[in-house]
């Protein structure tokens, strides 16, 4: 959930309203995960 959380927050600073593949992966990036973070199992 905070990977989600996360990832609306890097849309928003984007200034766009959909959420992207580039939006999750700026997040697991700031957050410190491997290039391949997989937001399914990231509860």
């Amino acid at each position: 959930m905070v990977l989600f959380e996360d990832t609306n927050l890097c849309a928003i600073h984007a200034k766009h309203f959909t959420i992207m593949s580039k939006d999750i992966q700026l997040a697991c990036h700031i957050r410190g995960e491997s290039i391949g973070c997989n937001p399914c199992i990231a509860f």
